[in-house]
């Protein structure tokens, strides 16, 4: 699975001469699509992990102040530059669905997420991801549902993560703005074709109320969740550990005896 991940990444960097080698046709060259992507737009299709790509790297030239936009590949092994300051990011969930995240206006460890099929949580890989773009010191992330345009198909959730990420960089909050949906894909190409990202036409609205607050924990120096993992508990600090993060003997998870075990910033301190 890591080979398989790995390939799918570097696929995303062959230059267009190798694209051409291999009988692909290029669409636009210095954003890396081809022509089934510009075929996938215009024929209503879902839009792959180059598309979304393309139109992240389009929306860091906005303002230099907006952190994330990172290339979606890297969530699959949790590969993500840790975020800081404000960011946006698309993500891609359970295999056929994307998503946007931001955290502007939140706090510590508070993520808002913008779907477009009005979800009410994320799967445990996509909180994982989240965990790993934000490595907060909090002991829990939240996650904000807003309250968004829901798609009325099967294959428009691509072009709405972009465009509420769209909005996100220029400044506007995606839960007060009515899309034209008609005219979504039509405003991606013209996009692409310009180099330019602008954002996507819709009318404003009234705020909307979030619909849904999810809370999760993260554990150990990694700042993750518990995944399927055995985890041990430092008896000083109480803190939970992953057994594959720490060195934790097995004794420590031996139901026959009991063994007490510090982490080593406790271990240190004393």
């Amino acid at each position: 699975m890591i080979i398989f991940n790995f390939i799918k990444i570097m696929h995303l960097f062959i230059s267009t001469e190798q694209k051409k080698s291999q009988g692909l046709q290029v669409w636009i060259p210095r954003l890396n699509l081809l022509a089934e992507d510009n075929q996938a737009i215009e024929e209503g299709k879902w839009l792959s992990d180059r598309v979304i790509n393309a139109a992240q790297e389009l929306l860091k030239s906005i303002s230099t102040s907006i952190g994330g936009l990172q290339n979606a590949l890297l969530a699959q092994n949790l590969q993500f530059t840790i975020e800081r300051d404000r960011f946006v990011q698309i993500l891609h969930v359970s295999g056929n669905h994307w998503i946007t995240i931001a955290n502007n206006g939140c706090t510590g460890g508070e993520i808002k997420v913008y779907d477009s099929m009005g979800h009410s949580d994320l799967p445990e890989e996509t909180k994982q991801q989240v965990a790993a773009l934000i490595f907060t010191s909090v002991n829990k992330i939240t996650l904000t549902f807003q309250t968004v345009q829901r798609q009325q198909d099967s294959s428009s959730c691509g072009l709405f993560a972009v465009a509420f990420a769209t909005s996100l960089c220029f400044g506007s909050d995606p839960s007060t703005i009515m899309y034209d949906s008609a005219t979504l894909r039509s405003h991606l190409k013209h996009c692409f074709v310009s180099g330019i990202m602008e954002p996507f036409p819709g009318k404003e609205i009234k705020a909307r109320r979030p619909y849904s607050h999810v809370q999760y924990d993260v554990f150990c120096s990694c700042r993750l969740t518990r995944g399927k993992e055995k985890m041990a508990r430092c008896d000083n600090c109480l803190e939970w550990f992953h057994k594959s993060c720490k060195k934790i003997p097995g004794c420590v998870f031996s139901k026959s005896q009991i063994s007490k075990w510090f982490c080593h910033s406790c271990n240190s301190s004393t």
